[in-house]
């Protein structure tokens, strides 16, 4: 999925307004929030948080489809450089759920 289509999905299921978005996420226009959702515009990645939790989503998710498709070479470098770092939310509750009931 591209990161337009993610935000336009995300942001239907939301309820909420570009208006609302934007103002939640800083942007000093609902314009940005347009033209993320239109894929005219990158999502700057100092945003993700903001607009990950504007939107309900998971930032990590959020973080990694945008470097995957914004920055591929560098998300190659970091894939390589350091595997497993990149765990998955379901893997975190996985690793959690077996460390509570191993005891460790």
């Amino acid at each position: 999925m591209k990161v337009s289509e993610f935000i336009a999905t995300h942001l239907h299921l939301s309820g909420k307004t570009q208006v609302e978005v934007a103002r939640e996420v800083g942007f000093s226009s609902s314009n940005i929030v347009s033209m993320v959702k239109t894929g005219v515009t990158k999502v700057p990645l100092c945003r993700v948080p903001a607009l990950a939790d504007s939107l309900c989503v998971s930032a990590q998710e959020l973080l990694l489809l945008c470097l995957r498709e914004y920055e591929p070479e560098l998300m190659a470098i970091i894939e390589t450089v350091l595997p497993g770092v990149l765990l998955s939310q379901a893997d975190v509750d996985i690793v959690t759920f077996m460390k509570a009931t191993l005891g460790k």
